[in-house]
């Protein structure tokens, strides 16, 4: 946490300065209240009008003082939950493909939302309450010091109930809030599935079913925030306990020093203003501590969810393709079952290839195997004689592009979709259009392009959904494509439009996964691969 707070060192020192003027208020406020009580009682109306000045002076501070720090510590926490926040989301993209997919997407949106929640409420804002804490303590310490000192002896005494308190729930309070963040995770993951399937569910007539899926889901949820909250509230309230035993003692104290003409009233009643400003952080210091110490280690948790790759080789830089694409005895395993073997293959450039089989033979891997979406691959493959682990991905995907069968589409607008946010040249995306014979559909639109796109493409047929994704990649202009089932939502006519047109590309190196060949370009393959039981014939 450190690296986030320093980061960011004008805002913290100006909370801290902000939060020494509000605490020094606040001790202020018992001599304000010496001042009025000792003038009563003493029935010296005289001291009226500067009593009057005093406490105008003192409300008129406060407040501005208070929004002054307002400012300055909101500022800070927020500050420093942007940069971890950016930091978690860079750690997450910078997954590859595989690492990525070992988590559903549902932890990942739980870790910025509910966790990102919890670490700001529970380490941030109680990080300002430690430290306004602290120095109130300090300020009350020095000030009660010059009263009497019997108040201090007897603070000495007392002060380690409530710090042993919270010395012994620390790891129970720390448990049960990594527990309910898995939950919240889990519950998450839950109404995401639900949602996703809707339609299923309503078709099937599953909704009962999944009534009751989500009943026990929320149950569970809502026992774990039962479990946490009850251990941090009876932290707090035993540490209350504690608290009170230092106060309500302190002031029996104060009152046998009355009677032995020792202090006054108004001198009594401002130590019980400072005593409350001793006794409140003894009891509060801990046990915010205690909540920020299981933040740290939520943080922690989720940065090792998400730690960055280890690369056991130092990286290649390839920006282009100029020669080929071979696979040496290359194969691949994923969760100990053996998915592709003994792949002996070469892809020159400029050629297409199809690459036909069953269902279940390996096809799709293949091609996600040459996208570097697992890097736990056995033999070799390389790109132009470089080992495809050892380049460096993002440049390896502005070489190559894939149009897989199920598509996702942003909730953006069209043509957003198509350029995923560069900027092209208006022919350049009117030719991308055009070739994926997206045309029709997107002029019969009433905002044409700049037609939003629902979530999911759910306001788009499949065949729409999926010429929006070819024509995302054509525009591209990629030495190498990736064809997964592409035209699969297609009618026959318009998928034989595309594939002629995609394979009729120039020096562009075409491979094609499909269950058929279509007779009419057959011949525009130079090499069709049969893919079978995980292996090549």
């Amino acid at each position: 946490m450190k690296s986030y707070m320093f980061k960011h060192k004008g805002w913290l020192s100006l909370s801290f300065f902000t939060i020494i003027l509000a605490s020094a208020v606040e001790i202020f406020k018992a001599y304000v209240l010496q001042q009025v009580i000792d003038s009563t009682t003493d029935m010296n109306g005289n001291r009226l009008k500067s009593l009057v000045i005093l406490v105008t002076v003192f409300i008129l501070g406060t407040v501005l003082i208070m929004i002054v720090e307002s400012l300055c510590t909101n500022r800070f926490i927020q500050k420093c939950m942007f940069s971890i926040k950016n930091k978690l989301y860079g750690r997450i993209t910078e997954k590859n493909i595989q690492k990525f997919n070992e988590n559903n997407t549902s932890d990942y949106i739980s870790a910025l939302t509910n966790d990102m929640n919890t670490i700001e409420s529970d380490y941030f804002q109680n990080l300002i309450s430690v430290l306004e804490y602290i120095v109130i303590f300090l300020f009350a310490f020095i000030a009660i010091f010059h009263i009497h000192y019997y108040f201090i002896l007897f603070i000495g005494i007392t002060a380690w109930i409530p710090l042993i308190i919270n010395g012994l729930m620390s790891n129970s309070i720390t448990k049960r809030k990594i527990e309910f963040s898995d939950q919240i995770s889990s519950f998450t993951g839950k109404i995401k599935d639900i949602f996703m399937g809707f339609e299923t569910i309503k078709t099937f007539n599953i909704n009962p079913v999944m009534k009751e899926n989500f009943k026990t889901a929320n149950k569970e949820l809502e026992e774990k925030r039962f479990q946490s909250k009850f251990i941090n509230d009876t932290c707090e309230r035993l540490s209350f306990g504690g608290s009170l035993i230092i106060w309500l003692g302190s002031l029996l104290l104060g009152y046998v020093l009355v009677l032995q003409g020792k202090l006054t009233v108004g001198y009594v009643l401002g130590a019980s203003q400072l005593l409350n400003n001793i006794s409140n952080p003894l009891y509060r210091l801990s046990f915010l501590i205690n909540k920020m110490n299981s933040s740290k280690v939520l943080l922690k948790k989720r940065m090792e969810q998400t730690k960055e790759r280890n690369f056991t080789e130092e990286t290649v830089s390839k920006k282009d393709f100029q020669d080929k694409i071979e696979f040496r005895n290359a194969g691949l395993k994923i969760g100990g079952k053996e998915i592709l073997k003994e792949i002996h293959l070469t892809f020159e450039k400029g050629k297409k290839y199809a690459i036909v089989g069953d269902s279940g033979s390996g096809k799709s891997s293949l091609i996600k195997l040459l996208m570097g979406y697992y890097e736990d691959y056995s033999g070799s493959i390389l790109i132009d004689g470089i080992e495809l682990s050892r380049i460096e991905e993002e440049e390896w995907y502005n070489v190559v592009t894939m149009v897989a069968q199920n598509v996702y589409l942003f909730n953006e607008s069209i043509k957003s979709n198509i350029t995923l946010f560069h900027d092209y040249k208006q022919e350049e995306i009117d030719e991308a259009i055009r070739v994926s014979h997206s045309s029709q559909f997107i002029n019969a639109l009433p905002e044409n392009i700049d037609t939003y796109v629902n979530e999911s493409g759910k306001n788009f047929s499949g065949g729409e959904c999926q010429r929006i994704s070819i024509a995302r990649a054509l525009i591209r202009k990629t030495p190498v494509i990736l064809l997964d089932e592409a035209t699969s939502a297609l009618d026959r006519t318009t998928a034989i439009d595309i594939e002629k047109s995609i394979l009729g590309l120039e020096g562009v190196t075409v491979i094609a996964v499909t269950h058929k060949i279509h007779e009419e370009t057959r011949n525009l393959y130079d090499n069709v691969i049969t893919v079978s039981a995980g292996t090549t014939h």
